[in-house]
């Protein structure tokens, strides 16, 4: 992740979009691109990228681990795994 001061710009908004089997992460800036990941195991990396032709890759599901606070984990459906910031 790569954080910046918060201008409300829309590169800087994510927004969900429900899709079958799962969510999907997409930029507010260009829908055509989301989180993605990149391998099948643990320490595999996730970006942005064209979500087209990578459908499966892009599905998420958010959990709720404390939905007073607005905190949820973000699992990459696919492949089984949580996305943690390196």
């Amino acid at each position: 992740a790569t954080l910046y001061a918060a201008t409300g710009a829309a590169d800087q908004r994510l927004k969900i979009h429900q899709v079958s089997g799962g969510c999907q992460l997409l930029s507010d800036l260009n829908n055509a691109y989301g989180l993605n990941i990149y391998g099948r195991g643990a320490g595999s990396v996730c970006d942005f990228f064209r979500v087209s032709g990578n459908e499966r890759d892009a599905l998420i599901d958010l959990l709720t681990v404390d939905a007073t606070n607005n905190l949820y984990r973000i699992k990459m459906i696919n492949h089984n795994l949580y996305l943690t910031p390196a």
